[in-house]
């Protein structure tokens, strides 16, 4: 149970709930593996236990923590523009802001944590708890290109036509850490 929370803390809690920069987030592990060997150090506790926690301490995953933290940024700016590029003829790159969807409402809106199931140039298709697909899902090429299969987004997006666009998003998470 103990190492379970550990590596539940680490993996999920501290990138996602802790108001820290980017950098604090990929360094966590670190920080929290030198915690645990000085609370041994200390007598805090056991051999058994120091052996369980070190070892639900991910190991090289900075650049994991950083990728999905980038993911993160660009999933927000796709559907968050800035101000400025709400101004008509300011619509910046791949940006479609949803008040200028031609006043069209999304048929469909879905919600929840969904897993990335494949690619399709800057498309994605995205599955949800139930196996269900959904797709093809608009993102940006720099999204593609960052993204995995199997990474798992906090999103809510929207059907219009036959494509389906993010319209609000939250973590990026490995599958691992999910499922």
């Amino acid at each position: 149970y103990y190492g379970e929370a550990i590596s539940s803390f680490i993996d999920w809690w501290i990138p996602r709930k802790v108001m820290g920069s980017a950098t604090l987030q990929s360094d966590a592990p670190g920080i929290m593996r030198k915690w645990i060997k000085w609370c041994y150090k200390e007598n805090y506790f056991d051999k058994e236990h120091y052996d369980e926690y070190i070892s639900a301490v991910p190991v090289n995953k900075k650049k994991e923590v950083q990728r999905l933290n980038k993911v993160e940024k660009l999933l927000y700016e796709l559907h968050s523009p800035q101000l400025g590029s709400l101004l008509p003829g300011k619509v910046q790159g791949n940006i479609i802001p949803i008040t200028r969807q031609r006043n069209k409402a999304p048929q469909r809106v879905v919600e929840g944590y969904m897993r990335v199931a494949k690619f399709d140039n800057t498309n994605c298709y995205l599955e949800n708890d139930d196996g269900v697909q959904m797709g093809p899902v608009r993102l940006s090429k720099p999204i593609v290109d960052l993204l995995r299969i199997g990474d798992v987004m906090d999103v809510l997006i929207g059907k219009f036509g036959e494509t389906w666009k993010v319209l609000e998003s939250g973590d990026v998470i490995d599958q691992n850490s999910y499922y």
